[in-house]
């Protein structure tokens, strides 16, 4: 009898397996492993996505340093002036509050940056893996930090422009009470 069980079972596996059936189950697992490749390959993107902005970041982060060097330079050349006359005085205020802002900026970068870096550490993590909402989500959030890395560097250059155009005008009131 058990033979003949097994002899029956070895037929409709045959037969199924001639007609196409019995590979369903192996279909099965390919297309799971597929899906699960794909969800891996989605999140290796997300990861270097995220280390390409976080390096963003920090060049902007880098250019609001330099951005204050350079203010802190051309507020030295005005202080250094024989006689600072109000003028003087008024784009010594400027400077400054151009520095204060390009600071501040810089501070918001750097807490960008962190939390690039904590949201990249979360989306490593097993609970975040296994959920699709939960990857959803972190998906939103990525393109949120994306969104604002995008309007910080919009800032930056307009603050280049801001000291270039101070630098400009320095230059010409130089060059008007020197002569």
């Amino acid at each position: 009898m058990n033979t003949s069980r097994w002899l029956t079972t070895a037929v409709l596996l045959l037969t199924f397996g001639a007609l196409g059936v019995a590979p369903l189950a192996a279909q099965g697992t390919q297309k799971q492993g597929q899906k699960q490749g794909q969800e891996q390959m989605q999140r290796q993107q997300q990861m270097q996505q995220m280390q390409q902005m976080t390096q963003r970041m920090d060049q902007l982060r880098e250019r609001c340093q330099k951005l204050d060097q350079q203010l802190v330079r051309q507020m030295d050349r005005i202080r250094d002036r024989d006689q600072l006359r109000d003028q003087d005085r008024d784009r010594l205020r400027q400077h400054q509050q151009l520095r204060e802002m390009a600071w501040a900026t810089g501070d918001m970068i750097q807490n960008m940056v962190r939390n690039a870096h904590r949201l990249q550490q979360m989306a490593g993590e097993p609970m975040f893996e296994g959920s699709q909402e939960m990857q959803q989500e972190m998906q939103q959030l990525q393109e949120r930090y994306r969104a604002m890395a995008d309007r910080a560097e919009e800032s930056v250059q307009i603050m280049e422009r801001l000291r270039e155009r101070l630098h400009q005008q320095d230059r010409m009131s130089q060059s008007g009470s020197g002569s």
